[in-house]
């Protein structure tokens, strides 16, 4: 299954994450979809866009289930000019841990099996195992 969205703005985001997770049926693994697309959607809204409400923020969901794996592949672009590498997080010092930012990319890496960057667009791989009761109703 796959779901597009497009959002101008941060006024619209939880519709997107509320009807990922109805559409995908993530609600097993709400939590950590909720925060990856929280953080990922604040990132292009803020250093992307430049909380500039006229740019759009466009979010692909992708889901594929196997029989005994859930894969969810979520795409994040935004009209910023991209980056190339990876930013370095100052987020684990304890001297920045009370900081109110800088956490972002790292908790989107922690709850992820996979992150990749090109140009202006983040894409997330996000593995769930299917609890046993799920595949025997297959």
């Amino acid at each position: 299954m796959v779901t597009n969205y497009r959002i101008y703005g941060l006024d619209n985001y939880t519709m997107i994450i509320e009807d990922s997770l109805e559409k995908h049926a993530l609600h097993e693994e709400a939590f950590a979809i909720e925060l990856i697309l929280t953080e990922a959607m604040t990132n292009a809204y803020k250093h992307g866009n430049q909380c500039d409400d006229r740019k759009s923020i466009d979010v692909r969901i992708m889901s594929t289930i196997t029989t005994a794996m859930k894969e969810v592949m979520i795409s994040i672009s935004d009209c910023g000019e991209g980056i190339e590498t990876w930013p370095e997080s100052d987020f684990e010092k304890e001297e920045n841990i009370l900081e109110e930012t800088g956490r972002g990319l790292s908790l989107i890496r922690h709850y992820s099996d996979q992150v990749n960057i090109s140009n202006n667009a983040l894409h997330i791989y996000k593995k769930i195992r299917r609890r046993q009761y799920e595949i025997d109703s297959n």
